[in-house]
């Protein structure tokens, strides 16, 4: 802020004369600033702030005269050194609204620096910009969120916002925000949803939001129709970021499960956004170590895990594989999967291994003809391998399940059949023998269904040998 005089120049003598001017006062105008230039200029500033006496519009010219000289990283440390800090705060109180904007915009500059956050607490900042969060002006409002966003992109600021003190109701209050609204508020829905994307990036941030309702307020957000606000699609990302950082914690799970998370994290992950995909998968993968949360993505979110399987991003895939692997530690989860998968052997194979085998000898029981085919097809390729037939020779009765499917599958599945059975006779004598044992004790039509297989007399030989 700075303040010049007009000094009338003149020909005539009487305004040349040395005599003539008026006396010098030693009265000074306290609210008048002049130029202040070097290392006095911040201190001449700030003091103006500090002044009771100093009127709203003056206090408001030199707070935006400081923060029009902090343009670089060493400004502000000698803006801080100087006390500009303790003299924002105090006017965070004033009951001017552009007094509170302007110090906000001020205070949300500085925070971003070290020296500046170590000055907070003793300044009393950060319970002042809580109750501004409920101040009636918007301008003020959007610039405290744009502070305590600032203010929680490092790990000792989000400890200030995260220390329980007087009149500090941040958390509480920002929660409240986070409800689907008009288009006019998008900007500080986006702020309040990111600020709470950086708390929960720590563990004793994760905790203080627990049982407050974030959880659910975050689901309802993404839940929203299509269109209801600007940004729909940062907004989703940043909801979903902060839901995967929750749940990593091992005591939201169990919340987030009960307040429906999973089946509305499950709806993103086949969103255009290769990042939002991302977001929704880290999410699942995260809940699925959860019991409770095996089964609830069980319910809704196979088919959408599978199609990942295919993304061309390769920390999805990754993250998708881990996610079906943490399903699959639950029996039914497994053959689901299976099932969904039995079409692709080529990601049966990335995803499980020669270990699917299992499953797939589950599959040779259900009534579905192609899943059958299918799940013939597919043992025929793994028992091909030189792994596969260890897993076979340890799945009871594999030869045996995969005759009787002959009873009620296609034509085309005989030949698949006859592979199988003839890889796992030709690895294990006891197979061989327990497999005609089956054929030739079956009754007459049971026998001649098994007689379709190629060349089954061939693979079982003419009888046990004897050993």
């Amino acid at each position: 802020m700075q303040a010049y005089k007009l000094h009338v120049v003149n020909e005539e003598l009487q305004y040349r004369h040395p005599y003539l001017q008026d006396e010098f006062t030693s009265e000074i105008d306290p609210t008048e600033v002049t130029v202040a230039y070097e290392r006095r200029g911040v201190p001449k500033l700030v003091s103006v702030l500090e002044d009771p006496d100093v009127p709203s519009d003056k206090k408001i010219e030199a707070i935006q005269t400081i923060r029009n000289m902090l343009s670089n990283q060493e400004q502000k440390a000698e803006a801080i050194a100087e006390g500009t800090v303790e003299a924002a705060s105090q006017l965070l109180r004033h009951a001017n609204s552009v007094v509170r904007r302007e110090c906000t915009k001020l205070v949300a500059s500085l925070v971003c620096i070290l020296s500046c956050r170590k000055k907070l607490q003793n300044a009393g900042t950060v319970p002042a910009l809580a109750r501004l969060l409920k101040d009636p002006q918007a301008d003020v409002r959007e610039n405290v969120m744009e502070a305590l966003f600032n203010l929680s992109l490092s790990r000792d600021g989000v400890k200030l916002l995260t220390t329980p003190v007087p009149e500090n109701d941040i958390i509480n209050f920002t929660i409240s925000l986070i409800v689907p609204t008009d288009k006019q508020s998008t900007a500080m829905l986006l702020k309040a949803v990111s600020l709470f994307q950086n708390i929960t990036r720590y563990d004793d941030g994760i905790v203080l939001t627990l049982q407050t309702g974030l959880i659910r307020s975050l689901v309802t957000l993404i839940s929203q129709k299509k269109g209801t606000f600007l940004s729909e699609e940062e907004i989703i990302l940043r909801s979903l970021a902060t839901l995967w950082n929750i749940v990593n914690h091992v005591e939201a799970k169990a919340e987030a499960i009960q307040v429906g998370a999973v089946p509305a994290v499950a709806a993103h992950l086949t969103h255009r956004s290769a990042d939002v995909r991302r977001c929704a998968i880290g999410f699942l993968m995260s809940i699925t170590v959860n019991e409770d949360g095996k089964k609830a993505a069980m319910a809704c979110a196979i088919e959408p895990l599978v199609s990942l399987l295919q993304e061309s991003t390769e920390s999805i895939r990754t993250n998708t594989k881990q996610t079906i692997h943490n399903i699959s530690e639950n029996p039914v989860g497994r053959v689901a999967i299976v099932r969904s998968l039995v079409n692709h052997i080529p990601l049966l194979e990335e995803v499980f291994g020669v270990k699917v085998i299992k499953s797939l000898a589950s599959l040779l029981n259900e009534g579905n003809t192609l899943t059958v085919h299918s799940a013939v097809v597919a043992l025929a390729h793994f028992t091909a391998l030189k792994a596969g037939i260890l897993v076979a020779l340890d799945t009871v009765n594999l030869t045996t399940q995969l005759l009787r499917t002959t009873l009620n599958c296609p034509q085309e599945s005989l030949a698949y059949i006859s592979q199988a059975v003839s890889a796992i006779c030709k690895a294990d004598e006891r197979s061989r023998q327990d497999t005609y044992g089956m054929v030739m004790g079956s009754d007459d039509e049971t026998r001649a269904a098994f007689s379709a297989v190629p060349n089954l007399m061939e693979i079982i030989g003419e009888g046990p040998e004897e050993l």
